[in-house]
């Protein structure tokens, strides 16, 4: 079962969800629906919840106070899913900011929903935002791509980790401290799809007095790549605060890179190297199959010092 505030979300006419995002909604897709369709001892109840978030809630449907999910409230619904059916193979997946407060129990908030035979994965911590991406979020994205590559939930964690934090490294995506164990024995079973592209290295040409320079990488795949884009982070970089239920979006320069030659190097000009100091670079790409690549970074400006060596004899 789906609930969505955009019912059509492709837009093609036909209803793509079965119901408004409703707190109760919710409450029936969780403990409800679920248990009608066959969940039960040994059969895995995946829960994806992706929007607006604070501590200790989730935005169903806008902010208000009457519209969250609250930690407490879906730890209940969860409990009651086990009461009743035997569900012993629950994984609770959430982006949103500050979702880490659905496992962290601290006097910013008292609840949480771990528990056993429970796995818990958030976008980000309790404390910190989460960063929507061109296609979805930067946690997502890197996530159930590689779910979808067969790869176990800590694994697909960490892939999703590390394309988060290369995104803006403050975003600290969490799984419940003592879920990896049992995320290392659950997944999806997914058959075709391909391999993920793999952008083997980044590099920046030389920088004209007006700041354009020629981005360039290098990206593998065994299908065809649909898109290669590099994201240039400033020197001082800085992300703007937003408000609750504002989309913290990373206002960062965006360039796609074509293979003019198809020989897989990808090239593209960013015009925006106008400041002195030390540029981030990160690049992805997608094949045509819907796989995201890991993350590759590169720097600019940046001088690494070498300090003498000394050797003290025995």
């Amino acid at each position: 079962m789906s609930v969505g505030a955009n019912r059509d979300a492709d837009q093609d006419g036909v209803l793509d969800v079965d119901g408004e995002p409703t707190p109760e909604n919710v409450r029936y897709a969780v403990q409800d629906w679920s248990r009608e369709r066959g969940v039960s001892l040994g059969v895995p109840f995946y829960l994806y919840l992706v929007d607006h978030g604070g501590t200790d809630y989730y935005c169903a449907q806008g902010c208000a106070a009457d519209r969250r999910v609250t930690a407490a409230g879906l730890n209940l619904w969860l409990a009651n899913l086990e009461a009743i059916s035997g569900a012993d193979h629950i994984i609770v997946i959430i982006e949103a900011c500050y979702s880490g407060s659905f496992i962290d129990v601290t006097a910013l908030g008292p609840a949480e929903v771990s528990g056993v035979n429970r796995v818990v994965i958030t976008s980000t911590g309790s404390r910190a935002r989460a960063f929507p991406s061109e296609r979805g979020g930067y946690f997502s994205d890197a996530f159930f791509t590689a779910l979808g590559d067969n790869a176990d939930l800590c694994t697909a964690y960490e892939a999703g980790r590390t394309a988060a934090q290369a995104a803006w490294p403050e975003q600290t995506p969490w799984l419940d401290g003592m879920d990896c164990q049992v995320a290392q024995e659950r997944g999806l079973v997914v058959f075709g799809g391909g391999s993920v592209p793999v952008v083997d290295w980044l590099r920046v040409g030389p920088i004209c007095e007006s700041g354009v320079a020629t981005i360039t990488a290098q990206v593998r795949d065994d299908v065809a790549v649909v898109t290669a884009t590099v994201e240039v982070y400033p020197p001082g970089f800085k992300v703007p605060d937003t408000g609750e239920g504002e989309t913290p979006v990373l206002p960062v320069g965006r360039v796609e890179l074509r293979d003019e030659n198809r020989d897989g190097v990808y090239e593209g000009a960013y015009a925006g190297f106008t400041d002195e100091g030390v540029y981030r670079l990160v690049a992805y790409a997608w094949d045509n199959d819907g796989n995201l690549s890991q993350p590759r970074q590169a720097t600019l400006g940046e001088w690494q010092v070498y300090l003498p060596l000394v050797m003290r004899s025995p």
